[in-house]
């Protein structure tokens, strides 16, 4: 009995590392497909008027979140970014290190670029 579940488990390893690559031929041809479909999918109009402008509680808890999302969470994150790279250098990575530096950069600096990027538009974020 043990010869057999032996045999199976060999010719199912062997199968599964000749069929590796047929899986990722099919992922990389399926996701872009499915990325599209939602696309698609996402671009349904509502029939109506806009009446965005009377929801003044919704609007103020998104712009709340908005504020917690691009500020606070932005500046912890960065600093999260940053202590880790000090443990990386404490452990002599230095490759990692810059990279977690390089993030600290990048989402310390996003809330001006949505602030620009929304004064651009007329806005002073993304719910506002």
């Amino acid at each position: 009995m043990t010869k057999v579940i032996i045999y199976l488990r060999d010719n199912a390893l062997k199968l599964w590392s000749k069929s590796q690559d047929i899986l990722i031929i099919i992922g990389a041809i399926t996701l872009p497909w499915f990325i599209f479909i939602s696309k698609v999918q996402a671009q349904v109009k509502i029939p109506g008027t806009d009446q965005s402008a009377k929801l003044e509680t919704a609007g103020t808890l998104l712009m709340i979140v908005d504020t917690a999302l691009f500020v606070w969470l932005a500046r912890i994150l960065a600093g999260i970014c940053i202590l880790s790279a000090g443990v990386l250098i404490k452990d002599q990575k230095f490759g990692p290190a810059v990279i977690c530096v390089v993030g600290a950069l990048i989402i310390g600096t996003s809330p001006a670029w949505v602030l620009n990027i929304f004064e651009i538009s007329g806005g002073g974020g993304v719910f506002r």
